[in-house]
């Protein structure tokens, strides 16, 4: 028997995007791990990519113990970035929701715009920090951002932050 295993973002998040899934959605995810599984058991199909190949192995023991067969995920070393940011490309259908919680995360977000409608969801983890600045402003042209913090365990000096950019027609 395995643990629960949630996405590792703000946990005031989670049930959040969990209300805006559907049985029927493609998910593309830059940054394998917990979450992986957590929408592989909610949702249609989930492409993801992982830079570290342990831990990819790891997301691929937990797929098998739960007996998961909608995950399609790929090793792809992160430097040069391009090849980790293109391997969306193998995805042939419109992204439904994309999580950005990997490397190169400006470039990579900037590589799935074409796979994306509208009415993709985005979750941006992380996103306190101003290099991830440009992709935040991309998305509030014509999204709507929810977005939850906590203090880091270092003395609450920094905090870490969680969004969500989704359709104006879902508030």
């Amino acid at each position: 028997m395995i643990k629960k295993l949630v996405p590792w973002w703000i946990e005031e998040s989670i049930p959040f995007v969990e209300s805006l899934l559907r049985k029927d959605m493609i998910v593309y995810e830059y940054g394998s791990g917990r979450s992986t599984i957590w929408f592989a058991e909610r949702v249609k199909k989930i492409y993801t990519v992982e830079y570290q190949e342990k831990w990819k192995n790891q997301v691929e023991q937990w797929a098998e113990k739960k007996n998961l067969k909608n995950i399609d995920i790929v090793f792809c070393e992160q430097k040069p970035s391009r090849p980790y940011c293109q391997t969306i490309n193998r995805v042939k259908e419109k992204i439904d929701f994309l999580i950005v919680d990997g490397r190169n995360r400006v470039e990579c977000y900037k590589t799935a715009l074409k796979y994306l409608s509208d009415k993709t969801i985005v979750v941006l983890d992380d996103s306190q920090r101003s290099k991830y600045r440009e992709v935040k402003e991309l998305l509030l042209k014509d999204k709507i951002e929810k977005s939850w913090s906590a203090p880091l365990r270092d003395n609450g000096k920094r905090s870490k932050k969680t969004s969500v950019f989704y359709d104006n027609e879902k508030e």
